[in-house]
């Protein structure tokens, strides 16, 4: 039921994108591997893709921290925020891999409906508030306009597009 917009950033892009989305009024959240079912706002750092590095490349956008819904991650002792139902936008970073000389592809999701139980334990779908999806839909049509669409459907931005047109590859 989500809405996503895949894309491919620079460092320069993100920077950019993230801008806007604090003009906006948005906090960045860590939200895998949280060490209690509390959160504090993060400032990326530029990225870096490894193979142990989920909780560094995943951020979310929230509009309101006292509504975030947490999960333990049984037998580890940690935390995440459960995306599906908190009023949060994922999202995952893009950026150059080097190494590969390849851009690793990103994505901004939005989950606006979800299944909850009431309280006689009937199942209901409920929907996220209008003033989140307002952000989402201001986010990607930022993604949509500042950058060019690719056929498979993914959008690439300026900086990335430079690199990719020198020899990049682009992930799937």
């Amino acid at each position: 039921m989500g809405r996503q917009v895949g894309f491919y950033f620079t460092d320069r892009d993100e920077e950019e994108f993230l801008e806007l989305s604090q003009l906006q009024g948005v906090v960045l959240l860590r939200s895998r591997q949280l060490a209690s079912p509390l959160c504090e706002e993060v400032q990326l750092k530029p990225f870096q893709l490894t193979s142990n590095s989920d909780s560094q490349t995943l951020a979310c956008f929230v509009s309101d921290k006292k509504e975030l819904t947490f999960r333990e991650i049984e037998g580890r002792g940690s935390f995440y925020i459960d995306d599906c139902v908190s009023p949060v936008i994922e999202f995952s970073r893009s950026g150059y891999r080097p190494d590969l000389n390849m851009i690793i592809s990103g994505r901004l999701w939005y989950e606006h409906k979800y299944w909850t139980k009431d309280e006689d334990g009937n199942d209901v779908l409920r929907e996220k508030s209008k003033e989140l999806e307002k952000l989402y839909n201001s986010l990607a049509r930022w993604i949509r306009k500042h950058c060019t669409r690719l056929p498979n459907g993914n959008y690439i931005a300026p900086h990335a597009q430079e690199l990719h047109e020198n020899g990049a590859d682009l992930s799937p």
